[in-house]
């Protein structure tokens, strides 16, 4: 190899390396987490749903990861659908980026919605989802603990 194509070699690799993605800052991550649960449960994606429930999974009222998974199928299982809006509130990450917390306003419909408007004719229900999430891989955010209460008018606007 000439020292004009090596040098041309490392040109283009720089270059590529140059335009290479940016990896998404941590509330990005969380926010693509997000829209993945909503298109899971859009799909009825149970395994989907599932995926993103830390196997350290334990929240205040005692449920672990097997609990909420029981929930989930339950819910199914009787033939019930649910689509959901998550529209995020607050995130907020730790300093070390590996621990975060995400306040979500979750819209929640047994027929298909694509808007807060369309919700709120179908009388969908709203609740307030407080989410503890751990980055278990790097880019990998699963939900450690969830507390959740119905929403208020306060929460809608």
């Amino acid at each position: 190899m000439t020292a004009r194509a090596a040098l041309c070699a490392l040109a283009l690799v720089a270059a590529a390396a140059g335009c290479a993605p940016v990896p998404p800052d941590p509330e990005e991550q969380i926010a693509a987490l997000l829209d993945e649960i909503e298109l899971a449960s859009r799909e009825s994606d149970l395994r989907g749903i599932k995926a993103t429930l830390s196997d350290d999974y334990a929240d205040a009222a005692g449920r672990r990861r097997s609990d909420i998974e029981g929930l989930v199928n339950a819910y199914y299982l009787r033939g019930s659908r649910v689509y959901l809006l998550l529209r995020p509130q607050e995130i907020d990450v730790t300093d070390d980026e590996q621990q975060a917390s995400a306040r979500v306003l979750a819209g929640m419909a047994r027929v298909p919605v694509d808007d807060w408007q369309a919700l709120r004719r179908t009388q969908g229900d709203a609740y307030v989802f407080d989410l503890e999430l751990a980055q278990e891989d790097p880019g990998t955010w699963r939900v450690t603990s969830a507390t959740w209460e119905p929403a208020t008018l306060d929460d809608l606007l």
